[in-house]
C-alpha cells in the first residue's frame, strides 16, 4: 500500500511538471500573447563576426530621439522621433552589414512564459522590418509571441499613446525604486517614463504662443539661452490648433520667460 501511495504520488508530480510544458510549448493550438509598451528600438548589423548598432530610436529630453551609430547613414534621418526604415535604406544599410537585425524593445505589461520575463520587465525581441515600422516609442502593443526566444511573431494591436512632455512627479527622499514602480502600476500610468534620483526640483512650466511669432521665440531662444537661463528642445514644441505650446525648463519664472519671450501675460 505505501509503495502504490507513493507511485501515484511519483505521477502526480510528474504530471503538475509535464502538463503546464505542453500547454505552454508544444500546442499549437495554444498561442502565446502578451502585452506591453514599447520602450525603444534598435537596427544591428553584421560586419565579418560582429555585431554593430547601426542606430537606436529611444525617447530624450533634449536632442535628437534617433541616435545614427553608424555616421554613413545620417543623411537618412532629419530630426524624426520615430524610425522609419525603407527598402532603400535597408538596401543601403546590406552593402555593408551582411545581416540586419530589427530590435523592438517593450516593456512588459503581462508575463512572457516563453523567455521568463515577468510583468514590468523590459526584453528586446527581434521582428520584421515591417513591425519594426508599425510601432511607435510609447505605443502600447499586444503581441505573439513565438516559440523561439526573444521573437515577435505577429503584433496583434497597436493602440498609439501620445507622449506628454513637461510632466514630473515627486517622491519623498526615501522611498524606494521598488515603492516608486509599484505606485507608477497602480495608477495605470504606462508612458514612458525615466527614474531619476535628485536634490532639487527644476522648474518646469509651458507657454502658448500663436504661429505667427514662433520663428522670433526660435530666434531669440537660440541666441540668448544663455543669458536667459531658459531652455527647450525641439521636442518641447507641441502644435495645438493655429497656436503652438513650448515646455520651458530653467532657473527663470514663467512671468520672467514670458517677458523675455515677448509673450503676452494672462
Amino acid at each position: 500500500m505505501r509503495n502504490r501511495r507513493l507511485y501515484f504520488g511519483i505521477l502526480a508530480l510528474l504530471a503538475l511538471l509535464i502538463v503546464p510544458y505542453l500547454l505552454v510549448y508544444k500546442l499549437p493550438s495554444s498561442p502565446i500573447v502578451i502585452e506591453g509598451i514599447v520602450d525603444h528600438k534598435v537596427i544591428t548589423g553584421m560586419n565579418g563576426d560582429t555585431s554593430y548598432t547601426i542606430l537606436l530610436n529611444r525617447p530624450a529630453d533634449n536632442g535628437s530621439w534617433i541616435i545614427v551609430k553608424d555616421k554613413d547613414y545620417e543623411r537618412f534621418f532629419k530630426g524624426e522621433k520615430n524610425a522609419f526604415i525603407t527598402k532603400s535604406i535597408e538596401n543601403e544599410m546590406k552593402k555593408k552589414y551582411s545581416d540586419i537585425k530589427y530590435l523592438v524593445s517593450i516593456r512588459l505589461d503581462s508575463r512572457d512564459p516563453i523567455n521568463g520575463v515577468g510583468k514590468g520587465g523590459t526584453l528586446a525581441y527581434f521582428v520584421s522590418r515591417d513591425e519594426f515600422n508599425r510601432v511607435k516609442i510609447g505605443d502600447k502593443v499586444k503581441f505573439e509571441v513565438s516559440r523561439e526566444k526573444c521573437l515577435i511573431k505577429r503584433i496583434l494591436q497597436i493602440e498609439k499613446t501620445a507622449l506628454v512632455g513637461g510632466l514630473f512627479i515627486a517622491f519623498e527622499e526615501d522611498v524606494t525604486k521598488g515603492e516608486v514602480l509599484s505606485l507608477l502600476d497602480e495608477c495605470n500610468v504606462h508612458s514612458i517614463y525615466a527614474i531619476k534620483g535628485v536634490d532639487y526640483m527644476s522648474q518646469k512650466y509651458y507657454a502658448i504662443v500663436s504661429g505667427d511669432k514662433l520663428k522670433e521665440i526660435e530666434f531669440l531662444h537660440n541666441n540668448f539661452k544663455d543669458v536667459n537661463t531658459i531652455y527647450y528642445s525641439d521636442g518641447d514644441v507641441v502644435k495645438k490648433g493655429k497656436d503652438y505650446v513650448i515646455f520651458f525648463e530653467g532657473d527663470a519664472s514663467l512671468d520672467d520667460a514670458k517677458q523675455i519671450l515677448k509673450i503676452p501675460t494672462a
